[in-house]
């Protein structure tokens, strides 16, 4: 199986098991071969990268830092993370997060950014223990479960 591949099912796989990513079950409809393609285009790129972590040759989990693409927001990167449930709690989104922050500030950035729902107060205390701070509320921004949920916007200064 390639790492496209897997990592296609790792994320499909995620969407399944919480309520708490952008998407729903099956409505990413994300393949192989743009997951191959994405791939290439951060291999070498100063302003995207994706760190994957992996047990017993499994992926269970990821990140994704996207760089901002003009002169003024070039120093912030946006985050993307997700672990499989079974991991949360073992340090697996703590490793991801410490790697990609090593890769930003290798590529000079300063600002790393994300949002998180404000139910979900697990990752929020994880990232307030790795330095990250609240910057704001987006009211209304998520409709999960019927109903309509708030996110935070947190950032932590490097």
């Amino acid at each position: 199986m390639t790492d496209a591949k897997s990592l296609v099912d790792l994320i499909a796989q995620i969407d399944e098991e919480t309520e708490l990513m952008l998407f729903e079950p099956k409505e990413r409809n994300q393949t192989v071969e743009q997951q191959e393609s994405f791939l290439k285009e951060i291999e070498h790129s100063p302003s995207k990268a994706m760190f994957v972590a992996e047990y017993e040759h499994k992926f269970i989990g990821f990140v994704v830092g996207i760089g901002g693409i003009a002169n003024r927001n070039r120093h912030c990167c946006y985050i993307i993370i997700g672990v499989l449930k079974e991991y949360w709690g073992k340090g697996t989104a703590q490793q991801l997060l410490s790697n990609l922050e090593s890769w930003a500030k290798d590529n000079k950035m300063h600002r790393l950014e994300l949002t998180v729902m404000a139910h979900n107060q697990r990752a929020i205390a994880l990232y307030e223990k790795f330095g990250f701070e609240g910057e704001g509320i987006k009211r209304d921004s998520m409709f999960v479960g019927g109903k309509f949920a708030n996110e935070f916007y947190m950032s932590k200064l490097i």
